[in-house]
């Protein structure tokens, strides 16, 4: 189950989710872009994999 732990406005939220003693962490981001919106997601676990390799 995801658990949102941050919310700043209509801008961005926060989220974890707890599995088997794993806790993983994850941002969603939105941007206005004309007449619709950009989301972005990070996830702990993914940007751990890009800075490593």
């Amino acid at each position: 189950m995801w658990r949102v732990t941050e919310l700043t406005g209509r801008r961005s939220f926060t989220w974890q989710a707890r599995s088997r003693g794993v806790t993983s962490v994850g941002w969603h981001r939105l941007a206005a872009d004309g007449d619709s919106a950009v989301t972005t997601l990070e996830a702990d676990g993914l940007r751990r994999a890009a800075e490593s390799g």
